[in-house]
C-alpha cells in the first residue's frame, strides 16, 4: 500500500483540535510544565504534573506516557512524548519526535493525528526548517509502516499562512519521498475566534512508492 499523508492547519488550542490521538512534546527540565503540554495537563486536571511530582514520569527522551483525556480534550487520548532538555531540542529532535508521533498513532490503529507545531527554539531557528523537520518525520514513519495518515497541524493564528506557504514547497528526502503528501483546507465556516484553518490544497506526486 502507498503510504498517505494528508495535513490540515487549524489555530485553535491542542484542547480544541478534533483528532483520534494529540501529541505534545514534554521537556525534561520545565517546571511548571510549559506550552501544549501545559494546556493538555491543565484540562487533565494536572495528571501530567502529579507524574512528575511523583518521579512516576520525567520528559526525558525516549519516554512516552497515554493518557485518556475523559473529554478534557476533544481527541480522546493524549500522549506525552518526552523529549529531554529544552537547550537540546534542535532540528534533529523535531524531526525524532514527529517520526515517534506518527509511529505511536499508527501502532495504536488511528486515523487523525493532532500534533502542535513546534516553537521556535535556539537550535531550531527557521520556520520553513521546522515545518521540513516535521513533514520529513512524519513521512518517514508512514513510509516505514506503509500507512495513511491526517494530521491536524495546531499553528498560532498568525502562522497559518506562512506554514500553508511552506508546506506546499516542502522536499521530502530519503524514504519519505515514496509518500504521498497532501494539503488540504479544512470544511468550515469562516474563521472565528475559536481559530482559522488553512486555505491550501495542492497534492505532491510522488515518484513510484518502494513501501512493501
Amino acid at each position: 500500500m502507498t503510504a498517505k499523508l494528508t495535513f490540515e492547519l487549524d489555530a485553535s488550542p491542542i484542547e480544541r483540535l478534533e483528532a483520534d490521538i494529540a501529541v505534545v512534546a514534554w521537556f525534561a527540565d520545565e517546571r511548571p510544565i510549559r506550552g501544549a503540554a501545559a494546556r493538555a495537563d491543565w484540562r487533565l486536571c494536572g495528571r501530567l504534573s502529579k507524574l512528575a511530582n511523583e518521579g512516576s514520569a520525567s520528559g526525558e527522551a525516549g519516554e512516552a506516557i497515554l493518557l485518556t483525556t475523559s473529554g478534557g480534550l476533544r481527541a480522546p487520548l493524549v500522549v506525552a512524548l518526552g523529549v529531554g532538555p529544552r537547550a537540546d531540542f534542535g532540528l534533529g529532535g523535531i524531526e525524532g519526535l514527529a517520526h515517534d508521533a506518527a509511529l505511536r498513532v499508527v501502532d495504536l490503529r488511528a486515523a487523525k493525528l493532532a500534533f502542535p507545531f513546534p516553537e521556535e527554539l535556539p537550535g531550531a531557528k527557521g520556520m520553513r526548517r521546522r515545518i521540513a523537520a516535521v513533514v520529513t518525520g512524519i513521512a518517514t514513519a508512514l513510509a516505514e509502516r506503509g500507512a495513511e495518515l491526517h494530521v491536524v497541524l495546531a499553528v498560532a493564528p498568525g502562522q497559518v499562512g506562512a506554514i500553508s506557504e511552506a508546506l506546499a514547497t516542502v522536499s521530502l528526502r530519503g524514504a519519505a519521498a515514496d509518500v504521498a503528501l497532501r494539503i488540504v483546507p479544512r470544511e468550515s465556516p469562516a474563521p472565528s475566534r475559536k481559530g482559522s484553518h488553512a486555505a491550501v490544497s495542492r497534492v505532491f506526486s510522488p515518484g513510484p512508492s518502494q513501501v512493501k
